[in-house]
Formats: structure tokens, C-alpha cells, sequence
């Protein structure tokens, strides 16, 4: 006998819904994914180097007139990098257009960044991997030449105005020292000393003209 309150049974669609969600990969895993980047990156060195493969012809990136370029002070140029990392140029891109590098720096300065400097120093990094030892050198020395120039080269004053750019290291020990003698004297005249010289401003700057 058939009650008319009982109802027949049937799969329950709930379970074959979790079953199809438990087999389905949602999309938003890979984005929390930590290996993201290490994927990115390592499908663009694939597609840059395939594509290198394919050409056979190396452009140089030494320019043509090097008496052109604006060089820097002889220890400034002493001090230009000569390799760059191609992993660190993409992790500071990617960080650049991810939500959190545009938060902090929407937070510190209120504007919101723009990353083709980065991405433009990441590309270059990626070209110079086709090029020769000598010519990879010469060409990350110019660029970081380029950046120096760029920051400190378009003012209209500079440092070396009023002090001498120096030529040679210091010896170890002869930075920052002074040509005045060694003071002898005990704290108390030291003391003694520091408000007898500020007595003598406050002097000079109440004495009307």
C-alpha cells in the first residue's frame, strides 16, 4: 500500500553536485596559487627562447657612437653592475602590477604606479640573453648608465658643484675624518665650551644693524 505522504526514491541531485564540484578545479585556485609566477615565468622564457632559436640574427647592443653617451665619474663607472637577473627584474614586475604592490604604493605616495619601467627592464633582461659575454656586459652597463643619467644627469645642479668628485678610493680608515686637532679637554669643558659658542649667536643675531 502506497502512502499518498511518501515520495519515491530518487538519486539525491545534491550528491552528484558535489561529487561534480569535488572533480571540478575552480578557477580562483590557481590565482592563490604561490607557483603562479614560476609558471609565468618559465612559459615566457620558453616562448623568448624559441623565439631566439628561431632567428639567427644577434643585433648588437653596443651603439655605434659610444663617445656620445654622458659617462659618469671614473669610480661612479667602476661601480656599474655588469649582470642582471632576469627571475629578480620579473618578480619586481610582477609584484608591480599585482593588487598588492598597487596598494602600496597608493598607500605611501596616493598615486598609483605605472610598471613599464619594470617590465621594460625585464624585457631587456630577456634580449640579453642571445647576446655574447662581451656584449651582455657592455650592454647591462649601459643600461644602469641610462638609469644613473636619467635620476641625477637632467637637473640643473648638482653636488659636484660645490664638492669634488673624487677620483680614487680612500685609503681604509681616512673617510670622514677631520683635519681639525683632537679635542683634550675634560666633558664639563666641553660643555662649557658648546654654550659659550651658542651664547655668541644668540649675540650676533639679537644685535640690531
Amino acid at each position: 500500500m502506497t502512502r499518498p505522504w511518501a515520495t519515491p526514491t530518487s538519486p539525491s541531485p545534491s550528491a552528484s553536485s558535489e561529487d561534480a564540484l569535488k572533480n571540478t578545479k575552480t578557477p580562483s585556485s590557481d590565482q592563490n596559487n604561490p607557483d603562479a609566477a614560476d609558471t609565468a615565468l618559465i612559459s615566457i622564457i620558453a616562448e623568448v627562447s624559441r623565439d631566439s632559436s628561431n632567428s639567427q640574427c644577434y643585433e648588437s647592443p653596443v651603439p655605434s657612437n659610444p663617445e656620445s653617451l654622458q659617462r659618469l665619474g671614473p669610480i661612479a663607472e667602476h661601480l656599474l653592475p655588469t649582470t642582471m637577473s632576469c627571475r629578480d627584474a620579473f618578480d619586481s614586475a610582477f609584484y608591480c602590477t599585482s593588487l598588492g604592490g598597487a596598494f602600496t604604493h597608493l598607500y605611501r605616495y596616493g598615486t598609483v604606479r605605472s610598471c613599464n619601467e619594470h617590465w621594460n627592464k625585464f624585457w631587456f633582461c630577456m634580449r640579453t640573453r642571445t647576446y655574447g659575454d662581451t656584449a651582455k656586459q657592455a650592454a647591462i652597463k649601459e643600461y644602469y648608465r641610462t638609469v644613473e643619467n636619467s635620476k641625477y644627469g637632467k637637473r640643473g645642479t648638482s653636488s659636484e658643484d660645490i664638492w669634488r668628485s673624487r677620483d680614487e678610493l680612500l685609503d681604509p680608515g681616512m673617510a670622514f675624518r677631520g683635519d681639525g686637532q683632537e679635542w683634550t679637554g675634560s666633558d664639563e669643558e666641553w660643555r662649557m665650551a658648546v654654550l659659550d659658542v651658542r651664547k655668541k649667536i644668540r649675540e650676533v643675531g639679537s644685535t640690531p644693524e
